[in-house]
């Protein structure tokens, strides 16, 4: 397979980031615990724990494709910071 088609494939699995962002800010709205059992609360029909268990899950397979991500790219990151250091140092 082409690398650039496996850079698309990866940038697109990197949706868990938006279900992250989402549940992040569910459990940040969320009240303490004792009081979101008692209240019964909820977000999207989702409880505080199932909120909680869709971010570390989500969180953990975005963890997964950045790393993927970051292999794909290294040479690119490689060469942007090698250029860096010689910018600093000619206008030094």
């Amino acid at each position: 397979m082409k690398k650039l088609v496996v850079r698309g494939i990866v940038s697109i699995l990197l949706i868990p980031f938006a279900v992250s962002l989402f549940t992040g800010i569910g459990l940040f709205l969320a009240p303490s615990g004792k009081m979101a059992r008692m209240t019964e609360w909820c977000l999207a029909g989702m409880d505080k724990w199932k909120l909680e268990n869709m971010h570390a899950v989500s969180g953990f397979a975005m963890d997964v494709v950045a790393v993927i991500h970051l292999m794909l790219n290294i040479g690119m990151l490689a060469n942007k910071i090698k250029s860096f250091g010689e910018t600093s140092r000619g206008k030094g």
